[in-house]
């Protein structure tokens, strides 16, 4: 491992604890090679003081919420997936008209969060019902709310609650030689290889570096699909750095500017990578924090996925590769941790949510304020066998 803090032995293996990659790994005793390695859930986030495997049972120490929690995980081909938590999700949005004498009128579209791979969800319940509900031109389905009337000095809230259970996969995507992209359903290449205002795939300067993005550090050309992917992630760590302001701007106006927010990332990311004939959507999504205790979040996020040959979407999140947090997670280069909730998941649509991806507002008249978050809480019963808290 990057940064191995702690090892276990069975009877068969090693386990070790690795906080370079945040992962767990499992080591071949004679041979010492990794068999199979995956993310053992939010505990690796924080502070741990390493494994404990009893009764057949793997646990890792989340030492900042003084607990052991069990470690759950299944291989699937090149997918590793692990960690999944039951929990009830209440995304809401409040809005205020401050203004003493003019009403507000509010225009709400909300994404409802997709079933897929990553995580299973429930039954949506609204607090008001939706004007209608319709799909955007990538299947993701909104629910659109009109006409809705603020007072002065009144507000509003709009709330839906659902049960979501994400869980983490982690891809170790095999060296396809670059002509299988040429294999990838043409509907998907046609649909996930199109520009829009976002990735500005005519530029000049886009297309330029394009070209020297799907090389290495050293200059070499990629010999297969996922050195293709690396280099293109790798090149956006070494060229941009993070920041966030109140705007989102198109992939020409971020690589001028070698600066982005998580938005702007995937749109160059997405840009770069299309141009390199390797399809990409956008996902956005809501971080969880502590999954064990009721906490409101207002952590919004969005990465990229890639349509791999042969497997199909995978995660990729520079972003979070490029240490915006202060480390290179390299959880998040084909995989994700399982501590976010998907929102959305598709592409640009002006006729729906447009450049965002977690609600879509507008608002005339009046004098407006606005809050907007997400409300996490474990389901019932959801901790039975898989936490152990420990007591001073």
């Amino acid at each position: 491992g990057r940064k191995p803090i702690d090892v276990g032995a069975t009877e068969d293996c090693l386990w070790v604890l690795d906080h370079g990659d945040r992962c767990i790994r499992r080591v071949d005793k004679r041979s010492g090679e990794t068999t199979l390695c995956f993310q053992g859930g939010p505990g690796l986030q924080g502070y741990t003081h390493g494994l404990l495997y009893r009764d057949g049972q793997l646990y890792v120490h989340e030492a900042d919420f003084s607990r052991l929690r069990r470690v759950e995980w299944k291989q699937d081909g090149p997918a590793v997936w692990s960690w999944t938590e039951p929990l009830k999700m209440t995304f809401v949005q409040e809005s205020w008209n401050e203004h003493d004498r003019a009403t507000s009128t509010v225009e709400f579209r909300v994404p409802i969060p997709p079933e897929r791979e990553t995580q299973t969800v429930g039954d949506i319940s609204w607090s008001q019902r939706p004007t209608r509900v319709a799909r955007d031109d990538y299947g993701q389905a909104i629910a659109q709310f009109a006409n809705i009337r603020i007072p002065p000095k009144g507000s509003h809230t709009l709330k839906y609650t659902l049960d979501v259970q994400p869980r983490a996969v982690q891809y170790d995507p095999p060296r396809l030689p670059l002509s299988t992209l040429e294999d990838i359903d043409p509907a998907i290449r046609k649909t996930y290889l199109a520009t829009n205002k976002l990735y500005c795939l005519d530029d000049r300067a886009v297309r330029a570096a394009a070209v020297q993005a799907r090389k290495d550090a050293q200059g070499k050309e990629p010999s297969d699909v996922r050195a293709l992917i690396e280099n293109i992630a790798d090149y956006l760590v070494r060229k941009m750095s993070y920041e966030v302001d109140d705007s989102w701007k198109d992939a020409k106006t971020v690589l001028a500017g070698d600066k982005g927010s998580c938005s702007e990332y995937s749109f160059v990311f997405s840009a770069l990578c299309r141009l390199n004939k390797v399809p990409t959507r956008l996902i956005g999504g809501i971080q969880i924090g502590d999954y064990a205790t009721p906490h409101d979040v207002r952590g919004f996020h969005r990465w990229t996925e890639v349509y791999f040959p042969e497997i199909g979407w995978i995660p990729v999140d520079v972003t979070k590769i490029d240490g915006a947090e202060g480390s290179l997670d390299y959880e998040f280069l084909f995989g994700n941790p399982g501590y976010f909730v998907v929102l959305s998941q598709g592409d640009f649509d002006a006729d729906a949510l447009g450049m965002t991806y977690a609600i879509w507002r507008n608002y005339s008249g009046g004098r407006r304020k606005r809050d907007t978050y997400v409300h996490f809480e474990p389901a019932k019963d959801a901790d039975a066998g898989r936490v152990v808290t420990l007591r001073k």
